[in-house]
């Protein structure tokens, strides 16, 4: 962590059970070539976890907040680290989460410069379940425009009987 600007609480072990490790730290600010980038609440992770971190911010996260938005990253909200859990979304929680050893973070919202707020939840747009649903509806739903086919054949039978009749 040395080369990295970090703010970080002093490294602390943690064990509940199965859960914990050695050395977590609580990150709540980092420095990068854009500037500060500060998370709410402070995540309590690893430090391979906080490394990498810092490489996402700096090298993914900061280049595309410029390229897409404009403006960096000041803020990150909704920040979620250490928890003693199991996996989320499965029927059994006995697999215990990333989360449960410091290994994992969540991120829920991001704050610009500018002060635009893009949360991941509300601004993730379509999910490829969306996208199919929604292209399986189109499929399924009856057309508007008339028919195009001919009449079938005891149509052209009627044509024929009213053409002899006059």
């Amino acid at each position: 962590l040395a080369p990295l600007k970090m703010l970080v609480s002093e490294p602390r072990s943690i064990r509940q059970g199965q859960c914990g490790g050695p050395a977590l730290i609580e990150v709540q600010a980092l420095e990068i070539n854009q500037g500060e980038v500060t998370l709410r609440p402070g995540a309590l992770i690893n430090c391979d976890v906080a490394v990498r971190l810092h490489e996402f911010i700096a090298n993914d996260l900061q280049p595309l907040a410029m390229k897409l938005l404009g403006s960096p990253i000041t803020r990150i909200e909704n920040v979620g680290g250490y928890q003693c859990r199991g996996v989320v979304g499965r029927v059994s929680r006995r697999k215990l989460s990333e989360h449960a050893y410091a290994n994992a973070i969540d991120m829920g919202v991001f704050i610009t410069a500018d002060g635009r707020r893009i949360s991941l939840i509300d601004d993730w747009g379509e999910t490829v379940r969306d996208v199919a649903a929604r292209k399986a509806a189109a499929k399924s739903k009856p057309s508007d425009r008339p028919p195009t086919h001919k009449t079938g054949p005891a149509e052209d039978d009627k044509d024929k009987a009213a053409d002899k009749a006059s």
